[in-house]
């Protein structure tokens, strides 16, 4: 009888690639068909099992696990092989462990749990063998072989055949699955942006299996395309959430009751913000119009062939898709700068930051630690070019230029928006609230209500004044359509639906922040810088031959936060609980 052990990873129900298993379930490869000799010299042929696991199958009989090969004590027989199949890649088998009535077992699984046991051997007879090609030379190649058990081992003699992210036979699926879900619901939600990010998902994605034809993922391939099918995951995910926070916002707003809020092109409905902003409170727009970028020359920009629209702090274009509500934009104070690169002052909290005093004569004056640093930030282009058009569709009517141009235009500020939240500050992102340092934090207490008034007071030990709430859009509608006990929409002066405020400050709904997350922001802490121009050009070079124009927009922008410690991130949702691990 002998022994061979693979150096493979042995996944139980909580790894990534245990789906289908049960407690007390195991998945691994016993053998692979590499042609790398282990240390004994040999290699397993593909196709050395299938005799004996014919043979095993007709005998009604289970082929039993054990520990460490130990075939005396009954005790380290700690479970059998529901499956065996032979695949491109291997011999892979599915075992159960008696963890119910074997205290041996139950052990050997927590360790597997634990990742502390990894490696799988087996016990066997040779019933051909033959010498053969491999990687290093001629080998001894296993051709058939009786198999008598496999084994759970603490170390193994084959150490150049890991397996470790190897991938399952309906892996590839899988992914490619995952993957044209979302392309399909980018495609019913008419969001041609987030579908052509998904066929580049799909892209690279193809690109990786097409490298591994013929052979196992190696893990850096694994963690890749899962890093990419989560990708696609996230994307559908926002897009629904995008979706059924349009639709409560339409709700909420009972557009259907309000004919005055709509207008009609070419038979469609369609929210119309500019007379949905009559509905906004008059200190409300006004503050939004005082907000406005100030100095903007709209009569420089270069190659406009449609009336120029506002850049930031005001209200957004507003299209038949109603795609782009009121963000953080709006409320964010803006200036102009002419240069690529400006300084600004960032006030860091300090520890032990001291305060006044009352000081006798003569004595040294207490120090208050501002933190004060000069900080250089700069321009940044954010840009978007259009697909080509026809030139006699782009001639035919102001309408087509107006509308190409305002497109654009959205999907710069739906861009800046989401830098503003999300950008990590690597090349070609802004540095956003997401991954600002020194932005204090609140965890969630009671309720969303509750959690905000929390987050608010700790700005306001600062002696500085909440401005506004950014939540994101979902959370609000759930906020605003939250009934008591008798059933009764919950309203002033707590929650103000009609003036969208919580306890009087403000509520900005931003669809670009995720569920569970809000952000009290304190006034003055943060600003919006650009040039004041939004160039737009078209391009008729590249479309010589086929009569086609392409359009350009593009403008540059950046976003200052000049207080870290004004601004508190708070939980809008209650930590899921974690399921123990028996």
């Amino acid at each position: 009888m002998y022994y061979k052990t693979n150096d493979s990873h042995i996944y139980v129900k909580s790894d990534s690639l245990g789906d289908g298993l049960e407690e007390g379930d195991f998945k691994a490869y016993v053998s692979t068909w590499t042609r790398t000799p282990d240390c004994y010299g040999d290699v397993v042929a593909k196709g050395a099992f299938s005799q004996t696991l014919r043979k095993w199958d007709m005998s009604g009989s289970c082929i039993p696990v054990l520990y460490g090969h130990n075939e005396t004590d009954p005790d380290y027989n700690i479970g059998y092989v529901k499956s065996a199949i032979e695949d491109d890649h291997g011999l892979l088998v599915t075992g159960h462990l008696d963890i119910d009535t074997n205290a041996k077992a139950a052990q050997v699984y927590r360790l597997l749990k634990g990742h502390r046991l990894s490696q799988m051997s087996f016990g066997y007879t040779i019933e051909r063998k033959a010498q053969a090609q491999s990687t290093k030379g001629m080998a001894n190649e296993l051709q058939a072989v009786n198999l008598l058990e496999v084994s759970i081992v603490p170390h193994g003699a084959n150490k150049d055949t890991s397996i470790e992210a190897v991938k399952s036979a309906n892996l590839t699926n899988e992914y490619i699955k995952a993957v044209d879900a979302a392309i399909e619901a980018a495609g019913n939600g008419d969001d041609t942006m987030r579908q052509d990010e998904l066929k580049q998902v799909k892209a690279d994605m193809s690109t990786i299996m097409h490298k591994a034809e013929g052979r196992a993922f190696t893990p850096e391939e694994i963690d890749q395309l899962n890093t990419l099918k989560t990708k696609a995951e996230s994307i559908q995910s926002d897009i629904k959430r995008g979706e059924e926070a349009r639709e409560a916002l339409k709700a909420m707003l009972t557009v259907d009751s309000q004919p005055e809020w709509q207008s009609a092109k070419n038979g469609k409905g369609y929210l119309d913000l500019a007379k949905l902003t009559k509905s906004i409170p008059e200190t409300m727009r006004k503050d939004i119009n005082e907000r406005h970028v100030k100095g903007i020359d709209m009569a420089s920009i270069t190659g406009a062939m449609f009336t120029p629209t506002p850049i930031v702090n005001s209200i957004p274009i507003h299209d038949q898709g109603g795609e782009m509500p009121i963000g953080i934009v709006n409320y964010i104070p803006a200036g102009v700068v002419h240069t690529d690169e400006y300084d600004y002052l960032m006030e860091t909290t300090q520890e032990d930051a001291g305060t006044a005093a009352v000081v006798e004569k003569g004595e040294t004056k207490p120090t208050f630690k501002l933190g004060l640093k000069k900080v250089r930030n700069q321009l940044k282009v954010i840009a978007v070019v259009s697909d080509p058009v026809d030139k006699y569709t782009w001639q035919s009517s102001q309408g087509v230029v107006d509308y190409v141009g305002e497109r654009l235009t959205r999907e710069i500020m739906r861009t800046f928006e989401n830098e503003i939240i999300n950008g990590d500050g690597t090349a070609g992102h802004l540095l956003g609230l997401n991954h600002v340092e020194g932005i204090k934090s609140q965890a969630f207490s009671s309720d969303a209500v509750t959690t905000a008034i929390n987050a608010a007071a700790q700005i306001e030990q600062y002696g500085i004044t909440c401005a506004m709430f950014v939540l994101p859009a979902v959370d609000w509608v759930e906020i605003a359509t939250t009934k008591d006990t008798l059933g009764h929409y919950i309203n002033d002066p707590i929650v103000d639906v009609q003036n969208k405020q919580l306890w009087g400050v403000p509520v900005v709904a931003d669809a670009y922040l995720e569920s569970g997350t809000g952000y009290a922001i304190g006034t003055n802490t943060v600003q919006i810088m650009t040039d004041g121009n939004l160039e737009t050009a078209t391009n008729t070079s590249e479309g010589f031959r086929t009569n086609t124009v392409i359009s350009r927009v593009e403008g540059r922008f950046s976003f200052d936060v000049l207080k870290p410690h004004g601004i508190v991130k708070f939980a809008t949702k209650a930590a899921a609980k974690s399921t123990p691990t028996k």
